[in-house]
């Protein structure tokens, strides 16, 4: 996992007072422990087995989003409950991780909004 560093804190305007922050060693070792738990790991690359929004997104969910350079790592992968990617047109090959973490974080809080909205009769 990549340092917390002084760039990060300013570039988060505040948000990282507000959030856990968990260091681990082995990034496979830790997913396997939380999907023990309970918990829905999803994982972002490309290519991928599903799109984003296809999804329901419901219980517990972590978000892993690999490096701009190299992606999210195969072992990762490997212990992923679902690997997704955001489709793309044109010549666009790829998106910048944050880019592609906010629309993902952006669509995960959109469908538990709709699930928690009263139904109209």
């Amino acid at each position: 996992s990549a340092p917390v560093t002084p760039a990060a804190v300013k570039a988060s305007a505040g948000a990282l007072e507000h959030l856990p922050i968990a260091k681990v060693t082995r990034v496979s070792n830790t997913i396997k422990q939380c999907r023990e738990a309970g918990w829905t790991v999803v994982g972002t690359a490309i290519p991928a087995t599903a799109s984003y929004d296809e999804l329901d997104y419901e219980g517990p969910t972590i978000l892993v989003v690999g490096s701009e350079g190299e992606g999210l790592h195969p072992a990762v992968q490997a212990v992923c409950d679902h690997v997704v990617q955001i489709p793309l047109e044109g010549r666009v090959a790829s998106l910048n991780a944050s880019v592609a973490t906010g629309i993902v974080l952006f669509e995960i809080v959109r469908k538990r909004r709709l699930r928690a909205a009263p139904t109209r009769r």
